[in-house]
């Protein structure tokens, strides 16, 4: 009995024990179900948003039926480059909402930064893309000047004038006509044969190009003064004659009043005076006294102005006043006017001859007005000059014998210049005048001269023979080379 009792106790504690076991094996396989059906949604979780983050640009452009450009810069300088910093791409849903979109492409491979023109730029989206134009516009800085069809050729004495036509180059090639620019002819001289150049400016870019200021063969002129302009005009015709010219060429007219001043002339002319004595050196002929028209000895300013359609006409001052820069007055401009008035050449040119100064050993009282001293005089004429007829236009050019003289003074020569301290001596002195006007009105330089050759017409004039040394000769051309280079200066003579 007792052992069927613990059999059965044995069989009922075993039962106990495999429902127990039995228990704990079934919640570790549903913790363990739990677990990897949690691993494997977060694996699925994980997977959709890759694929998501791969499609995202491609979802939302299948979600735009189009995309959209603003704010795009279209006009570029020539040479700039191509830039859409500030671009704005927005992509239109179904119901035309905008929304702004990154991620985008911009195709600008056609744009060409130095070709003015429109060009195309493409901009992408996914499968959608946008377009818009932009142009480069033409340069507005130029790269070069030119000038052409323009006077490149004035004889001396001529006016320089601007008839050329101005072309600007921009740096895109293209090219244009300029009507408004400045030409600068400031070094241009009239009187002074060679080559000079010219500069013309537009756009703050100049071109500059040549002229030729060429030697003129024809001397026709005509001198309205007194002693001094007799001994300026005494050789002249002589000079140009062992130059060349043609006879018809040369022309050389005198009217002389003895000491005669500024004031004076403008009164004969407004009296239509019979004052002057008509020298003339003309066909090979000198006449001392040419008659009036009238039969009169004496003639009027009027009739030696229109005897001929004169190149120039000279003025000049009397010598006691040639450096009293308040004689030159309304009388003057009275004078140049009816000067012009009168002439047949509506081109002739006024020039100013500039006298010299007494020699310093004159004792003449008309030497006083500068305390007997040359070299008061001579800087009192300069500079009366250069304040009183430079800045009158009427005048084209100075002829400075004054300064001629004075530079000679300095050489070998000395203080010899003058017959009787007033006048010019019959052969250097006045040749040194006359070589002055000379190469100041026809480009000629002294070195153009020969000795030998003007020699021969000075010692067989008609009317008055003169002559001079070699020596002197030379002095006589060294002035006038530094007379002309330095009107207003004396220059040291190398000829001592």
């Amino acid at each position: 009995m007792k052992k069927i009792k613990k059999s059965i106790l044995f069989l009922m504690l075993c039962a106990c024990l495999t429902s127990a076991t039995a228990c704990v094996i079934g919640g570790t396989s549903d913790a363990s179900t739990d677990t990897n059906s949690t691993a494997n949604t977060e694996s699925v979780e994980s997977t959709e948003s890759a694929d998501n983050t791969d499609s995202s640009e491609e979802t939302e452009a299948t979600l735009f039926q189009s995309i959209a450009v603003s704010n795009q810069k279209t006009e570029f300088a020539y040479g700039e480059d191509f830039t859409c910093d500030a671009l704005v791409v927005q992509g239109e849903s179904e119901t035309g909402d905008l929304t702004a979109i990154t991620g985008y492409e911009v195709d600008s491979s056609a744009y060409d930064a130095y070709t003015v023109g429109e060009y195309t730029i493409t901009v992408t989206y996914g499968d959608l893309d946008a377009e818009y134009t932009v142009t480069v516009l033409p340069s507005t800085i130029v790269a070069s000047l030119s000038v052409t069809s323009q006077t490149t050729t004035f004889s001396v004495g001529d006016e320089f004038i601007f008839d050329g036509v101005v072309t600007a180059t921009y740096e895109d090639g293209r090219t244009e006509t300029v009507q408004d620019y400045v030409v600068d002819a400031s070094k241009y001289n009239a009187f002074k044969a060679g080559t000079q150049r010219v500069k013309v400016t537009a756009f703050d870019v100049s071109a500059t190009y040549n002229v030729t200021v060429e030697k003129v063969n024809k001397l026709r002129i005509l001198m309205i003064g007194n002693s001094y302009s007799d001994d300026t005009s005494r050789w002249l015709y002589s000079l140009a004659a062992s130059l060349g010219f043609q006879q018809e060429d040369i022309i050389v007219g005198n009217l002389v009043k003895g000491g005669c001043q500024l004031d004076w002339h403008y009164e004969y002319s407004q009296n239509n005076s019979h004052q002057y004595y008509f020298r003339m050196d003309e066909n090979g002929q000198y006449t001392h006294e040419k008659p009036s028209s009238t039969g009169e000895t004496l003639n009027t300013m009027e009739e030696g102005i229109q005897y001929y359609p004169w190149d120039y006409i000279t003025l000049q001052q009397a010598s006691q006043l040639s450096g009293k820069a308040e004689t030159y007055n309304e009388q003057l401009d009275g004078l140049v006017e009816y000067v012009k008035s009168k002439a047949t050449n509506p081109n002739v040119k006024l020039v100013w001859n500039m006298t010299w100064a007494y020699e310093q050993a004159y004792t003449n009282i008309n030497f006083a007005n500068y305390n007997y001293s040359q070299g008061s005089m001579y800087e009192a004429i300069t500079k009366t000059v250069q304040s009183q007829i430079e800045t009158r236009d009427a005048f084209c050019t100075v002829s400075p014998a004054g300064t001629a003289i004075q530079n000679a003074r300095t050489s070998v020569m000395g203080d010899t210049l003058n017959m009787d301290g007033t006048h010019l001596s019959r052969g250097c002195g006045r040749f040194i005048a006359a070589l002055t006007m000379f190469c100041t009105l026809t480009g000629y330089t002294p070195a153009d001269i020969d000795y030998q050759t003007i020699r021969g017409y000075m010692t067989s004039h008609k009317a008055e023979r003169g002559d001079m040394t070699e020596k002197e000769f030379e002095v006589a051309c060294e002035s006038v080379t530094n007379a002309l280079a330095a009107k207003y200066t004396v220059t040291q003579s190398k000829i001592v």
